[in-house]
């Protein structure tokens, strides 16, 4: 299986409504900006991150996968870091998720983000957000070193 880590207006009809269809969000076109990866010859999608709310100093990210990990793999995570901490200089990101989503819990946890608050019934069905942090400095996949194409220059 050929995978590769795509990015630009190009994928963004694809990535966007996959993307939301496994998170629960609704597809708005031009929201932000979205990197996948996907296998080409199959067309077949195996992750996708949407970044949005960018303001200068920090930048949301939106994580959905094919539900397996296989496409978990250190280049991707990667570039999926270097892009809001590098390209757009960013000092966090920020993520919310839904309390009873303990899946994303552990992942984040995984990943290196921190719990910083909890957002009370602010989830559709009236249930709570967590809301996850991860500062540039903590960081962990960055000192990973591929050649990063910038997210900047796709779209």
């Amino acid at each position: 299986m050929s995978k590769v880590i795509v990015a630009g207006a190009e994928w963004e009809h694809i990535l966007g409504p996959w993307l939301c269809a496994r998170t629960g969000g609704h597809w708005v076109p031009d929201i932000g900006r979205l990197i996948g990866l996907v296998d080409p010859d199959k067309q077949l999608c195996h992750a996708a991150i949407l970044y949005d709310q960018f303001n200068g100093a920090s930048v949301c990210m939106h994580v959905a996968s094919d539900g397996t990990r296989h496409w978990l793999n250190r280049k991707f995570l990667h570039y999926a870091f270097y892009y809001p901490f590098v390209e757009l200089g960013c000092q966090r990101i920020t993520g919310l998720v839904p309390m009873a989503n303990h899946q994303a819990h552990q992942f984040d946890t995984h990943l290196g983000f921190v719990p910083e608050a909890v957002l009370k019934r602010a989830w559709r069905d009236g249930s709570d957000l967590v809301v996850y942090r991860m500062f540039h400095e903590d960081c962990r996949w960055l000192g990973l070193k591929y050649l990063c194409p910038s997210l900047e220059k796709a779209a």
